[in-house]
């Protein structure tokens, strides 16, 4: 996110079209189960902070236990669960945006910072 002149702009933002509106880019309830939102929360890939397990994960998570979503050439997404875990970035620790470290568990609406990046939560998870 940036913040200038007081404007918040936030990127790679995502929320369910059916809460209402929202700065970002609106989803639906398939594009979030699907795996589509979590891939696309990863940005470029270099670094993986999302995850989810498809079929069974409503929304991404921050858990690393349930995979790295991929996109396939056909437009669908998969789910990896078996890598090298030396390879992937592990998440350290979790504050909120007043610097509290807070439990890796279920998160509020908020925004957080992850392994040093800004990560934004729309909804209970």
């Amino acid at each position: 996110f940036c913040y200038t002149a007081g404007t918040l702009v936030l990127n790679n933002c995502y929320y369910l079209n059916e809460i209402g509106t929202a700065q970002g880019i609106k989803m639906t309830a398939e594009q979030f189960a699907n795996g589509e939102v979590c891939y696309k929360l990863n940005g470029d890939q270099s670094e993986i902070y999302w995850y989810q397990t498809i079929d069974e994960d409503r929304y991404p998570t921050f858990d690393s236990s349930h995979g790295i979503v991929i996109s396939n050439e056909d437009g669908t997404y998969t789910r990896i669960s078996e890598l090298n875990v030396d390879n992937r970035p592990q998440i350290t620790d979790i504050y909120d945006f007043s610097g509290r470290k807070v439990s890796r568990g279920k998160l509020h609406k908020g925004i957080y910072i992850v392994n040093g990046k800004k990560m934004f939560i729309s909804g209970y998870r």
